[in-house]
């Protein structure tokens, strides 16, 4: 604004000069009103719609005033900055304060409440209770979370004869109880007992309840309450049970081991206390029964016989075995007649019988009509021509007969005939020479033809003739020809499996059963899937093929997954055009856990001019599209396979596009294909 002199002629003639005057915090310089005068009255700006703006204020600093407006008057005032926040806490803290008149908190009956994030932490309500994740605390101190609601380091080692334990009750209230020696009296101590009394202080129960002692949460002895019988291990055999069936009843193995040098060390001893004056049940013995369980167990008894049977009467000692089911005490009783007597010990005459429980000799063996042959002997040294003949007499017995002739040597001889041996054996033979065949026949004539061994220009054969043998080695090249192999168990031990394959399982030649799919180098087809419809019609953006889409496949082990895709794309809806030929493209691909895999193809799609020619089911063939991708798989992953497809250029006349799928041409569904084969590595 400019303040100008002037001088103005009115329209009387008259000369006035203008000179304008200005005060109240304005003043004129060089012509021109400006601000920066000072104030001589109260100025007021008042305003409903503008407002007041300053431009270009600097920055100021903390020991600036601060500009603050009366609420009643509209007056502008200032303020220092201490003035201000005096009653405010700052977030670097507070010093001097005052602790009975200031306070972090409400002056009214309105909760307190910390945050972090937006999220409440802590609460104290009016009644002084302090909650930590709750916003109802029902003690001085509430402590709420999910699991773990509260750690406490630093904790120190406490005295068990003076500080209380701390518990929880069943609302987690914490309470103080007994010290731990006081809680503690009644009960067994890890690091031992003082001042018990036997007999009153024991291990075990009050009630009608077994004892269990366990390691580990896993039961290892117990205590039947109803007649004190003792379990070792039960719960190993799961089809036995847990309820011990005798004084001591133990599952697998019992050690017994000594380091006692003098006397008998590691001594299992069995006593029958039993001293009534002419009691005849004195036995003693151990039982043996085998694992079986089909009426055929056997059941084995060493020991002292129950009955006085035998030539030993009471003074006895037999190993005796019978067929049972179950656990047979009869069967310490030679006389039984499911019990064979396999030794019995005539402690009374100093005999031993096998076979026979009335020895009459210091060894005597019957067979019991079981076997033609109750003795033989291996390991027989060569006698020399002074030593006697062993005979047996018609009882049996072995007596000795001095030799006055030279033995017979039959190495000696020239055989002149064929030497008939059906009813003997040659056995101990160093050397072995034939000239011709080895024949082997049946035990059972119910097959009469023999195996015959031969050697024959250099080839060593098993066969059942000489045409066409079973099994050939040649000398020379060491190859073995199998005319029929089966092979019933591999090198691990694993018997073969229906289509299963044998395999090397090392440079060493080892064969072993394995599955195709663990096989190196075996293809195998994985899947073979065909479209069920067709992708969406001139869609600019991928979509399912369907059928071939959204397919899970689990690798069922590590290779190349080879991928074939046959794809049919076509033109599907009617169009009006004015050129021919129209021409559509489409673009396809195969996406693996919805990763795009660099295999795209375009494909061209003609048209004619008669518009029916545009139809899915016209005269018009669709194009064909071949996608081959190999990708690596691992064993037991997860992949989702699909085949999308888009329209990259339509029709010219009308927009129309492609889509791809099932091809129908006269009623006659034609799919595409998508077909996975494995390539094992």
């Amino acid at each position: 604004m400019m303040a100008q002199t002037k001088s103005v002629v009115t329209k009387f003639g008259e000369i006035v000069n203008i000179n304008p005057f200005v005060n109240n915090g304005l003043t004129a310089v060089n012509g021109y009103i400006q601000l920066g005068g000072a104030l001589t009255q109260p100025s007021v700006l008042t305003t409903d719609v503008y407002t007041l703006a300053l431009l270009g204020i600097p920055s100021g600093t903390a020991s600036d005033n601060i500009l603050v407006n009366d609420p009643a008057t509209g007056i502008l005032k200032k303020t220092t900055t201490a003035a201000l926040i005096a009653n405010a806490w700052r977030i670097t803290g507070n010093a001097g304060i005052d602790p009975s008149i200031q306070f972090l908190g409400t002056p009214d009956a309105n909760d307190l409440v910390f945050q972090t994030n937006l999220v409440e932490r802590l609460r104290m309500p009016s009644t002084g209770l302090v909650g930590i994740g709750t916003a109802a605390p029902t003690k001085a101190l509430e402590i709420t979370a999910a699991t773990n609601p509260l750690k406490l380091n630093g904790l120190q080692a406490g005295n068990t004869a003076t500080d209380n334990i701390v518990l929880t009750d069943n609302t987690g209230i914490l309470k103080t109880t007994l010290t731990p020696d006081v809680l503690l009296t009644p009960v067994w101590k890890t690091t031992g007992n003082t001042g018990t009394t036997a007999g009153t202080n024991f291990i075990g129960t009050i009630d009608a309840q077994d004892q269990v002692f366990k390691t580990n949460s896993v039961e290892r002895i117990r205590i039947s309450n109803t007649n004190g019988f003792t379990g070792i291990g039960l719960p190993n055999n799961t089809a036995y049970g847990t309820t011990p069936n005798y004084m001591l009843d133990v599952v697998d193995d019992v050690h017994i081991s000594s380091s006692r040098i003098e006397n008998t060390s590691a001594r299992l001893i069995m006593e029958n206390q039993n001293t009534v004056a002419g009691s005849t049940d004195l036995g003693v013995g151990m039982y043996v029964l085998d694992g079986q369980n089909n009426g055929s167990r056997r059941q084995w008894f060493m020991g002292k016989g129950y009955l006085p049977e035998g030539t030993g009467g009471n003074d006895n000692f037999m190993l005796t075995s019978g067929l049972t089911d179950n656990l047979n005490y009869s069967y310490a009783q030679a006389t039984n007649t499911n019990v064979k007597t396999h030794l019995y010990v005539d402690g009374k005459n100093n005999h031993i019988g096998i076979g026979t429980i009335n020895p009459t000799t210091a060894l005597e063996i019957s067979s019991n009509g079981v076997t033609p042959s109750p003795l033989k002997l291996n390991g027989l040294q060569a006698g020399t021509a002074t030593d006697d003949i062993v005979l047996v007499d018609n009882t049996g017995v072995l007596k000795t007969l001095a030799r006055n002739i030279a033995a017979d040597n039959l190495g000696n001889h020239t055989a002149t005939m064929t030497l008939n041996m059906s009813n003997y054996d040659i056995t101990n033979v160093k050397n072995l020479s034939l000239k011709s065949d080895l024949r082997i026949y049946d035990s059972n004539t119910s097959f009469p033809n023999p195996f015959v061994v031969n050697k024959n220009n250099g080839n060593f054969s098993i066969g059942q003739d000489y045409a066409t043998p079973l099994l050939t080695i040649n000398e020379t090249t060491s190859k073995t020809n199998v005319l029929r192999l089966q092979i019933t168990q591999g090198t691990d031990g694993n018997a073969p499996v229906a289509d299963y394959i044998a395999a090397a399982a090392d440079t060493n030649g080892n064969v072993i059963w394995k599955p195709v799919s663990e096989t190196t180098g075996a293809v195998r087809l994985q899947f073979n899937l065909q479209s069920t419809g067709l992708s969406a019609d001139n869609s600019d953006t991928y979509t399912d093929v369907p059928g071939l889409s959204n397919y899970t496949y689990v690798a069922p082990s590590d290779g190349i997954l080879m991928l074939q895709s046959i794809l049919y794309s076509m033109i599907t809806g009617p169009v009006t055009i004015t050129t021919t030929p129209v021409m559509a493209k489409t673009q396809m691909k195969i996406f693996v856990n919805g990763m795009d895999i660099d295999n795209t193809e375009l494909i061209a799609t003609n048209t004619g001019a008669n518009s029916a020619d545009y139809q899915n089911g016209g005269t018009m063939l669709p194009e064909t599209s071949n996608i081959n991708v190999q990708i690596p798989v691992t064993k037991g992953q997860t992949y989702v396979i699909s085949v999308q497809a888009r329209t990259v250029e339509k029709l010219s006349n009308g927009g129309v596009g492609t889509s791809v799928g099932t091809y129908t041409l006269d009623d006659v569904q034609i799919p595409s294909t998508l077909v996975g084969t494995l390539y094992n590595q």
